[in-house]
C-alpha cells in the first residue's frame, strides 16, 4: 500500500465519523486553504479522492491537455507534489500524532523511495 493509498483510507474513517472527527475536519480544511492554493487543492483531491469530502466545493480540472511533458515539467511537478503532500501531513499532525509504518522498504525500488 502507498503512502497516498494510506491516507486515502483514513480519510474514509474520517468521512464515516465526521461528527466524531469534525474538528480535525475543520483544521485540516483551514491549514489547507490557508497554505495551498485551489489547484492545490484539487490537485490533492485527484491523488486522495477521499479527500474530497473536506473541500465539496472543489471541481475537478476541466479541458486538461493529454499531450506529454517535457522534462523540466515533469521535475516541476514532482516538485509540487511533494510540497502539497508536506503541507497535506502537516495539517494531519498539527492535531493529531500520525504515524507511518514502513513495511517491505527491502522491496522499494528507486523511483519509489
Amino acid at each position: 500500500m502507498t503512502v497516498f493509498k494510506a491516507i486515502d483510507t483514513s480519510l474514509v474513517c474520517l468521512a464515516t465519523n465526521f461528527t466524531s472527527y469534525s474538528p480535525l475536519v475543520n483544521i485540516i480544511h483551514r491549514t489547507l486553504m490557508s497554505s495551498i492554493d485551489m489547484e492545490g487543492i484539487r490537485e490533492l483531491c485527484a491523488i486522495l479522492p477521499n479527500l474530497a469530502f473536506i473541500f465539496p466545493n472543489v471541481t475537478k480540472p476541466v479541458g486538461q491537455s493529454s499531450r506529454l511533458s517535457p522534462i523540466g515539467e515533469i521535475g516541476a511537478r514532482r516538485n509540487r507534489l511533494d510540497y502539497l503532500f508536506h503541507v497535506l501531513v502537516k495539517s494531519l499532525c498539527s492535531t493529531v500524532r500520525l504515524v507511518f509504518a514502513l513495511d517491505d522498504m527491502q522491496w522499494a525500488d528507486l523511483l519509489s523511495i
